[in-house]
């Protein structure tokens, strides 16, 4: 009986550390199959993280097209999908190295969003 629920307690245990790890798996999207569904809504640190990371600059299609954007760079300067993305992840690689949470970059966060989404909708049209 004692081995019997050692080996349902195991179990249980795997099963729980294979959902979580299956939450947390990044998913890579290219930005010319970037969707407006992919978009946060709104910032959340939890959803930014896993936004920002599904772009993967070095095999990222439209990466020829992308010069490198500084942080302070306007957002109404920057007109390609990819250069908005590319900002977007090289804010949360800043923040990723912070020992505190910080609203600092969340304006520019939401306004990208936002300018995205039009962006996408337009090339849909």
């Amino acid at each position: 009986m004692l081995v019997f629920l050692f080996l349902n307690f195991l179990h249980k245990t795997y099963n729980n550390k294979r959902n979580y790890f299956d939450k947390i798996i990044m998913k890579m999207i290219d930005s010319k199959n970037l969707n407006i569904n992919d978009i946060p809504l709104k910032y959340h640190l939890d959803s930014f993280n896993q936004f920002a990371l599904s772009f993967e600059p070095q095999n990222d299609s439209a990466m020829p097209y992308f010069i490198h954007i500084p942080i302070s760079q306007p957002l109404s300067n920057l007109d390609h999908v990819v250069s908005i993305r590319a900002l977007l992840y090289s804010i949360q690689r800043i923040l990723n190295n912070r020992t505190y949470e910080s609203d600092e970059f969340k304006p520019k966060i939401e306004k990208s969003y936002q300018i995205l989404r039009l962006k996408l909708q337009k090339n849909r049209e």
